[in-house]
């Protein structure tokens, strides 16, 4: 196995974890599951009996800001200082693994083929803040520049469409790109770590955006998100083609044939 999976988990998330664990195990070992905790207390209420791993963040977390994406890339580090995976899934708790995958096959063929899927989005909050504030934080006038054309002025919205994966060849140099040592602290709620990731791959042109045709375009979120609106023949036809490893809802099984997890089941 060469691609590990992380996930983030609070004390009040506890019991989501535990479910999400269980169900990893239904379906895979769980020995390259990788779970981060905010402290050793939530290690020890956590107490989950199937296999996981987990490190426990060892950096100060400013509680107001949801510090979501400070746990994830540190997670990802420690992955990648401790252990050989070459690539890391990162997801979130309250999705559920729902079947059998070759993880590393999926994970390879959506490295290999450069490209990220991104929708149409009119929501301010996603525009300007998930979008524009964000880039402006940790890159220069000249990186949001390229991105605000590559982006259509960040209403093309990519979070969601996918499983976030970070590759090893990347990841240290892009923190190191946006240095992270001395931007930590401009993280906030709205800052995503993947987000902040594939702005990165953009401005490198390592990975070119694709926009998804023929969508219903909303205030609600990305494509996968906003499934209930979409048109059920163009949305199974995505999946045909992109092939995304989660879901919200099943669709036929012949277009989920790389999907392992299902999206914000406990929303």
């Amino acid at each position: 196995m060469t691609t590990a999976v992380m996930a983030p988990l609070y004390e009040r998330d506890l019991q989501l974890g535990r479910n999400f664990v269980k169900s990893y195990n239904d379906y895979y070992d769980g020995l390259n599951l990788f779970l981060v905790f905010s402290d050793e207390a939530e290690v020890h209420k956590f107490n989950c009996q199937y296999n996981y791993q987990y490190f426990v963040c060892t950096e100060k977390l400013d509680v107001s800001k949801k510090p979501i994406s400070q746990k994830k890339l540190f997670g990802v580090r420690e992955i990648f200082k401790t252990t050989d995976f070459s690539d890391v899934m990162v997801v979130d708790i309250d999705g559920l693994p729902c079947a059998n995958v070759d993880l590393n096959e999926c994970a390879n063929y959506n490295i290999n083929r450069k490209k990220i899927y991104a929708s149409p989005s009119t929501n301010h909050s996603i525009i300007n803040k998930v979008g524009r504030d964000c880039a402006s934080r940790f890159f220069s006038p000249q990186d949001v520049q390229k991105l605000e054309k590559i982006t259509k002025g960040f209403t093309l919205y990519f979070w969601f469409n996918d499983i976030p994966i970070y590759e090893r060849k990347h990841f240290l140099p892009f923190l190191e790109y946006i240095n992270y040592s001395k931007t930590m602290d401009r993280l906030l709620y709205t800052t995503f770590d993947y987000i902040i990731y594939v702005f990165y791959l953009l401005i490198k042109d390592e990975i070119e955006l694709e926009e998804i045709d023929h969508t219903v375009v909303s205030d609600q979120g990305s494509f996968i998100e906003t499934q209930a609106l979409q048109d059920p023949t163009r949305f199974d036809a995505f999946f045909q083609m992109a092939k995304p490893m989660w879901i919200k809802e099943p669709i036929n099984e012949d277009s989920m044939k790389r999907v392992w997890m299902r999206l914000h089941v406990n929303r």
